[in-house]
């Protein structure tokens, strides 16, 4: 897949920069398991989901699947802290690390917004109606819509614990 893409790229570009944002594994799981629901997935639980995710999550091996693809010396790590990006924006650290202009009044309509607990396990729920023929796609689509805008909150946030043997799993990675 990544000489395809590079082959796609460079039918366009001449000078490609890879920049990644990265944070530390349990945060990013905990971010996309509420993507996965919204997209219409089922993720049973943390772990199940890490598993899937695993690959991506292993940072010293994507890093040497980009750079293998595109140059060591054209790939690169950021992190994705808001205190650590510039003007604590992740586009405008985009941006800024590459030189674009930055148009400002896309900062408001960029918010990450996330399900709250409720409103997870109500998607969830949706998700496995659509998945057994129940209900279809676009119903499932305005569905989670009216949860994004019902049900917002911090969302599913792991245990302490799971915290730990996530972070323990990822080390040799990091």
């Amino acid at each position: 897949r990544m000489r395809r893409l590079k082959h796609l790229v460079t039918k366009h570009f001449s000078d490609i920069q890879v920049i990644a944002y990265v944070r530390p594994q349990h945060q990013w799981l905990r971010s996309t398991f509420t993507q996965e629901l919204r997209r219409g997935g089922v993720p049973l639980d943390l772990y199940e989901h890490q598993y899937r995710q695993r690959i991506v999550l292993k940072y010293s091996k994507v890093n040497q699947l980009w750079s293998r693809a595109f140059g060591r010396k054209n790939v690169s790590f950021r992190p994705l802290e808001r205190e650590r990006l510039y003007e604590q924006n992740l586009l405008a650290d985009f941006c800024h690390s590459t030189g674009l202009p930055y148009n400002t009044d896309l900062s408001d309509t960029l918010t990450n917004l996330s399900l709250s607990p409720e409103g997870q396990v109500k998607a969830m729920c949706i998700n496995l109606l659509c998945l057994s023929g129940d209900i279809v796609e676009q119903e499932r689509r305005e569905i989670i819509r009216y949860l994004n805008t019902s049900y917002p909150g911090k969302g599913f946030a792991p245990s302490e614990k799971q915290v730990l043997k996530i972070q323990y799993y990822f080390r040799p990675y990091n």
